[in-house]
């Protein structure tokens, strides 16, 4: 009895041994691979090119923002293709009216040029034509008049805490009020180009006047991008009071230009160091 009590014994614990060998984890078997992806379908066939007019009108008017109407035959509105600039077509607006027409323009991209000696140019860039579209061209007069003198006015002993000053001389003119467009900058190359200035401050000046003193708030300047105790540059140029008319933004500084402006700014500009 006592022996078959230690074969059962034996047995038991064989089997035990046997058990846990036999649950040991083999090595991992390769992962399986990724789906293959579909080949891409071939490209359908392009749609139809659709042909539209471009309508509208010319519209004009002088320095002081009084309407042009006897001029209206004076220049032409120039179509080109935005991408590679080949001129797409040019006409002439109707003379009395102002009204024009630009017809068959296939679908695209376009910059339209409005072209008129004696005002400022006005661009629409990037223009989309996918059938009949109206665009205006709005034109204003380039001004003749430039500003005389321009000055820091209350100059570095009597500084101004919230302001900056510009003061200066202009020619007299009793037709109306014209505008004046201050443009500042972080060098003495500061002017009208985009790129070289860094804000504008528009100002009218009144009918008659010979002189002029406005202040341009330091909150403004340092907004800017400007720092305390750096030097701000100043130009002045005349422009026409409707100066928005020949505007249109460069890409490359993210600033607008502007046509109708004299073409010079004030030859000696003031140069004012932050308080």
């Amino acid at each position: 009895m006592k022996k078959l009590s230690i074969l059962a014994s034996t047995l038991l614990l064989g089997g035990i041994i046997v058990f846990v060998s036999c649950t040991k984890t083999g090595p991992q078997g390769p992962s399986g691979q990724n789906g293959a992806t579909g080949a891409t379908g071939a490209t359908g066939p392009t749609g139809p090119v659709i042909y539209g007019t471009i309508t509208g009108n010319v519209i004009m008017t002088n320095i002081y923002g009084a309407p042009v109407t006897n001029d209206y035959g004076g220049g032409y509105i120039l179509l080109k293709n935005a991408t590679t600039g080949i001129r797409v077509d040019s006409i002439v607006a109707n003379a009395a009216t102002g009204a024009f027409a630009i017809d068959s323009v296939p679908t695209g991209t376009y910059n339209m040029f409005c072209i008129y000696s004696g005002y400022g140019e006005n661009v629409h860039q990037n223009v989309e034509v996918n059938g009949n579209l109206q665009v205006d061209n709005k034109l204003s007069a380039i001004p003749s008049f430039n500003v005389t003198t321009a000055v820091d006015s209350l100059g570095t002993t009597n500084r101004d805490k919230a302001n900056l000053y510009i003061g200066g001389t202009i020619a007299a003119d009793g037709n109306g009020e014209r505008t004046i467009l201050v443009f500042a900058g972080t060098s003495s190359s500061v002017a009208s180009a985009p790129g070289t200035y860094s804000f504008l401050i528009a100002k009218t000046i009144p009918q008659d006047s010979t002189s002029y003193n406005f202040a341009i708030p330091l909150n403004t300047i340092y907004g800017n991008g400007f720092a305390y105790g750096s030097n701000v540059y100043f130009t002045i140029y005349g422009a026409a009071n409707n100066y928005n008319y020949g505007d249109y933004t460069n890409y490359t500084y993210g600033q607008f230009y502007y046509s109708a402006i004299t073409s010079t700014g004030v030859t000696v500009a003031p140069t004012i160091t932050l308080p």
